[in-house]
């Protein structure tokens, strides 16, 4: 978790995106993908059926925490 917070990167909040509200009613998660674009993040972790029915939004592959923390897994020294 330090070396999750360590990486994290501080983004303005300026963007506004609607890729699921438009369809879902829910400008919550859009916020959650602003975010990750303003970040230039390449994953998106989500728990939550929008989210993860969208599975991408421009560059920002969306998995769910499971398949997240196995992709860690597999790129931290002694992963599997």
């Amino acid at each position: 978790m330090d070396s999750i917070a360590l990486a994290a990167t501080l983004t303005p909040g300026n963007l506004e995106v609607n890729a699921i509200a438009a369809t879902q009613g829910s400008p919550t998660e859009d916020k959650g993908i602003a975010c990750a674009v303003e970040g230039q993040a390449g994953y998106g972790v989500a728990g939550d059926d929008p989210l993860l029915k969208l599975e991408r939004y421009s560059h920002i592959v969306i998995l769910p925490p499971r398949r997240f923390l196995d992709l860690l897994a597999e790129v931290q020294p002694g992963g599997a």
